[in-house]
């Protein structure tokens, strides 16, 4: 936390968080450490960001269990405005915004397609295998489809 490294963070296909690393998925995210605090419970409260998507080329276990990767960064998924047809979308982040507490570091909502798509992924109940999907995808306007179609899901679902 103290020199600004980042850290890959990768969603376990398998296995537990403690003890023997389980098995993970292939496709991750750096993150950094944005901010934390100690809680009053004496637990660190740790506020991230993630930053790039990447593959797990190889891995390796240390002694303390520590998973350690090889990885490749993938291209980065090319920025531009919403659409309007997706406004709704956005209308659906500023609600969750309003209702839970989201920490933004780095300031205003979302403003183009890929980071309202990767936010939304990030807040809604999808499960872990749907969001790898969403790791997948490497075109913009896919991934608010993609998310578009998601929600429906969600919501026939009565969730």
């Amino acid at each position: 936390m103290r020199d600004d490294k980042g850290f890959g963070v990768v969603a376990l296909a398998s296995g537990a968080e403690i003890g023997p690393p389980g098995q993970t998925h292939t496709l991750g995210t750096s993150a950094r450490i944005v901010d934390f605090d100690q809680g009053p419970d004496g637990l660190l409260n740790v506020v991230i960001v993630g930053e790039e998507r990447f593959r797990i080329l190889q891995t390796k276990t240390q002694s303390d269990n520590l998973l350690l990767g090889q990885v490749i960064e993938l291209a980065r998924v090319p920025q531009f405005p919403i659409p309007e047809e997706f406004q709704e979308l956005s209308e659906l982040f500023d609600e969750i915004s309003s209702k839970v507490e989201i920490t933004r570091p780095g300031g205003p909502p979302p403003s183009s397609a890929a980071e309202l798509a990767y936010n939304l992924a990030q807040y809604l109940p999808l499960p872990i295998p749907t969001k790898m999907v969403v790791l997948e995808i490497d075109n913009a306007l896919e991934l608010l489809q993609f998310i578009s179609t998601e929600i429906r899901n969600l919501q026939r679902q009565g969730q």
